[in-house]
Formats: C-alpha cells, structure tokens, sequence
C-alpha cells in the first residue's frame, strides 16, 4: 500500500505548491477550483487512512474519485496517475468490474491527450475483462469508445466493424441507453466515408432518441450533423431548417462552441444559395466566438470561407 500513500501526496504536491515546474503536457491543464482542490484533498486523506490490505478497495474507491475530479478539470496526467493506481488496488482486491472500468477511464486520458494506440490498448483490455465478468452495457460502451478513436484518426472503416458490434450487444439490452450515441456515431463514420445517405439513415433515429431523452447538447449536435449532411449533398435549402433548429437550441443552452459550429454551417449553406449577405454574417458571428474560444484552426477555417465568399464561391 506504500505506493497509494506515495501517490496522493504526489497528486497534491501541485495543490501546495502551483507555481512549481510543469512538464509540456501538464503545462497546458486548466487551473483547479477552490472547490475541486478541497474535494481533492479530502480524497488524499481518505487514501492515507485506509492504508492496509483489508481497506484497499477504500483507498482504490477515493483514488477513482480523486482521478475523475482531475479529469474533469482537464489535469490529464495527474487523473492518469490517480487511475493507474486505483487500478492496481482494484486488482489486488479482484475488483474485475472496476477493473474495467478503470481501464475505460485511462483510456480516455490517453484519448484525450491524442495517444489514439494507448487508448486503444486499454480499452481492449477494458473489452477483456467486461467480456469475463458478462457486463455487456459496459462492452458495448468500450466498442463505441474504440469505434470513435478510429473513426478520429482515420479508419472509418475499422471504426464501423466495432460500431456495428456495439449496436448488436445494445440491440439485446432492452431500453439500453447507448444506443442514441451509437447510431450518431455510426453516421458520423459514414459521413467520412462520403456516404451521407447512409449517414442520414443513422442521424434521424438518433433525434427521435434525444428528443425522448432531452439529452440537448447532444441533440444539438445530430441536428447539426444532418445540416452539414445534407450541405455535402448539395441540398443547401434542405440543409437550412435542421441548421436553424441546432443554433436556436444552442443559444437556449448558451453553449458557444455548438452555436458557433452551426453558425458556420449555416453560413455555408447561404453561400452556397448565393446569399452572400447571409453567409457573410453567419461566418462573421461564428468567427468572433471561435477567437473568443482561442480555437485557432476553426478561425483559420472561417477565414478561408470569407475569402472565398469575396471570391464569389462557397467551397473550394
């Protein structure tokens, strides 16, 4: 158990001293709120409390906790330390749903830090122990994780075959609740394949399914993906209502980043129509909230369409 001590004081060291050096990764995490150090300091103790063989699984329960705390504030390779060692204590104490769950978890780190084969390998190791302990909710959430890696660094094709898996376990669960965020990301892997028929066939299920579950941002965002469906397609004026529909809802959730990408695909969509005035100031509001965001290369994005808009043209 010396490990696990060892481990909350590491994890609180930045906490005690924040001006400390940072590696280039962690240089780049967001600052902890008062909030989250306390509940981060409370977990630490529990830790140093439960320090024998027969309180691990305690010790590995505030260390998950500690590790999802960390991760929502985006300190990524502090909530990697945090799981690794919950992991080591769920096995020690033949925790083997935790233990899949824990796997999950580190690979989303790594997803989240663009380490796309780390995170897969976890998550396969995820799928292993699922498999063994029969927890096929848990299965079908790997296979959708491992589909969405593959789908990001570009094998569409190989994100499908575990999509299509995950669709089949979701299929023999009854009221499973992932089956939504399968079907979303089943059109999304069509969409890159340039199949957007097919990826609208995924994307309207999906809306009846968030809009029985008011899940909004998530809705927001199929919404969005039939709008830039259909601009593929070529079918600008059909792509306009599904548009108008995302950007309303998320200007209800005040949500920047999604009002922002639909913006740009409304102003795609007028371009293309040859409202040029329309496209102009949809790309204009959506520019100044991607600057705002600091996200560079949808800046750089937008900053293309207006030269082509001037240019008199809506794509390349």
């Amino acid at each position: 158990m010396c490990a696990c001590l060892l481990t909350a004081d590491s994890l609180c060291a930045q906490i005690k001293n924040p001006d400390a050096p940072a590696s280039p990764r962690q240089s780049e995490q967001a600052i902890l709120s008062p909030d989250t150090i306390a509940a981060i300091q409370g977990l630490a103790e529990e830790v140093r409390h439960n320090t024998d063989a027969r309180s691990a699984d305690k010790a590995a329960d505030a260390l998950n906790r500690m590790g999802v705390l960390y991760f929502q504030s985006r300190n990524l390779e502090s909530a990697l330390t945090a799981f690794r060692q919950s992991l080591d204590l769920y096995r020690q104490v033949s925790d083997s749903a935790a233990e899949g769950q824990l796997l999950t978890r580190i690979g989303a780190c790594h997803e989240a830090l663009g380490e796309h084969q780390k995170a897969l390998d976890h998550l396969f190791l995820a799928l292993e122990v699922q498999r063994q302990v029969g927890d096929k909710l848990a299965e079908a959430s790997s296979l959708i994780d491992i589909g969405n890696i593959y789908r990001v660094w570009g094998y569409p094709e190989e994100a499908l075959h575990h999509l299509k898996a995950a669709l089949a376990l979701c299929s023999a669960i009854q009221g499973c609740p992932q089956r939504a965020k399968i079907l979303n990301a089943t059109g999304l892997a069509y969409f890159d394949l340039r199949d957007y028929k097919k990826a609208l066939s995924y994307f309207r299920p999906t809306i009846v399914l968030y809009y029985t579950s008011e899940d909004e941002p998530d809705l927001v965002k199929v919404l969005n993906n039939i709008g830039a469906a259909y601009n593929q397609m070529g079918r600008f004026s059909d792509a306009l209502p599904w548009l108008m529909e995302a950007n309303s809802l998320a200007r209800r959730l005040s949500d920047d980043v999604l009002i922002a990408g639909s913006l740009s695909n409304i102003g795609f969509s007028y371009a293309c129509l040859r409202e040029k005035n329309q496209a102009s100031e949809s790309y204009r509001q959506a520019l100044a909230v991607f600057r705002r965001l600091g996200l560079k290369e949808r800046e750089a994005d937008l900053l293309k369409r207006l030269d082509l808009l001037d240019a008199g043209s809506c794509h390349e």
